[in-house]
């Protein structure tokens, strides 16, 4: 037996029309990293109708998308950095960011060998000094890319390394005053986190993905979301435990009464981390029981004392409308995202 990702795509779309009624303005999903564990096909085809431009983070997305015969806009958000990249690019129609004249001038050159026209949007370095044209030499970038045939500048973006605070703020006026030239184009800036707390970069179209999947990316809550994952794995033994035995590697917890103890068949091998053991609880028959016990490779162990009629082929729920993926990652101090995205792609994912 193993554990299985339940997700519902029809509160993916919910949440992007939420989102997007919130913003009152266009809405970029975020589909990257296999759309952050969840499928990165199901995904795009279930907001194919209402997103306008879809963001992916690797040319092997986009091929992955095309051949499974996906024909919406995708928008690579990670600057290329070589010619095979951009060729590719060009192949698959995909609108690409860039950083660099060099990967603008190998895209102008491959598109104009191919008959066609290639859409860029520049990114801009506000702070996370990760990607993207320093905001001083943007003007005479973009005055350069203009010269080269086959490239029609669509977009900038940029992106914020903080939530909302005095840095942000000053970034946020930096960008705003950039954008003030280039009012003609797509102009994208706030992810997740400043969709929630920073009212002031709404002026500029969004960029969600850890909303749309369902989660919260700070404390703040402005709208409700639909819940989108639910983790699963069944129950393969159940022990009698009597006080004061112990269990699993390290004996690292010990039965204060006699308690049974369910084995279930989820791990940190599945993505379900190590440091979660003693700290996260599942759902068995309705009833929230605390995981005890250090957590395996392939099996964990919950603590179902005083639940009735449980047997061994019996669901255990681990991440739900309860037991959220939040809260999961504030207990290991982490975010949200990594919790999502440790679900092996091998994990089977049944869409409901």
């Amino acid at each position: 037996m193993k554990p299985w990702l339940e997700i519902d795509l029809d509160a993916i779309l919910s949440n992007y029309k939420i989102i997007k009624e919130y913003v009152k303005s266009d809405l970029i999903p975020v589909i990257k990293s296999n759309a952050y564990g969840m499928g990165l096909i199901p995904v795009a085809n279930a907001l194919k109708d209402v997103a306008n431009l879809i963001a992916i983070g690797d040319i092997e997305e986009a091929q992955t998308l095309r051949r499974s015969g996906f024909e919406g806009n995708l928008l690579l958000i990670v600057p290329i950095f070589s010619r095979e990249e951009a060729e590719l690019c060009v192949e698959y129609n995909v609108f690409t960011a860039i950083d660099s004249f060099d990967m603008a001038s190998f895209l102008s050159d491959i598109a104009k060998k191919s008959g066609k026209t290639v859409g860029v949007h520049v990114k801009v370095d506000i702070g996370m000094h990760r990607f993207g044209v320093k905001p001083e030499e943007l003007d005479n970038f973009i005055k350069q890319i203009s010269y080269l045939p086959n490239i029609q500048l669509m977009g900038i973006f940029s992106h914020f390394p903080l939530g909302l605070n005095l840095i942000t703020e000053e970034q946020l006026i930096l960008f705003d005053r950039i954008s003030e030239k280039y009012k003609n184009l797509i102009v994208h800036l706030p992810n997740s986190q400043n969709t929630v707390e920073n009212f002031e970069s709404l002026k500029f179209i969004p960029r969600c993905g850890l909303l749309i999947y369902g989660a919260m990316p700070s404390d703040v809550k402005s709208f409700v979301l639909k819940n989108v994952v639910k983790l699963k794995a069944n129950i393969v033994k159940i022990h009698d435990i009597s006080a004061g035995q112990s269990w699993s590697y390290g004996y690292s917890y010990t039965a204060h009464k006699d308690s049974k103890i369910a084995v279930i068949s989820i791990g940190y091998a599945d993505g379900l981390k190590r440091a979660l053991s003693n700290k996260w609880s599942a759902k068995v028959k309705g009833s929230i029981c605390p995981l005890r016990g250090t957590i395996n490779m392939n099996f964990s162990f919950v603590d179902i004392t005083g639940v009735d009629n449980v047997r061994v082929g019996d669901e255990a729920i681990l991440l739900d409308e309860d037991l959220k993926i939040e809260d999961m990652a504030k207990t290991i101090d982490t975010v949200p995202h990594e919790i999502l995205v440790s679900f092996r792609e091998s994990m089977k994912r049944i869409y409901v």
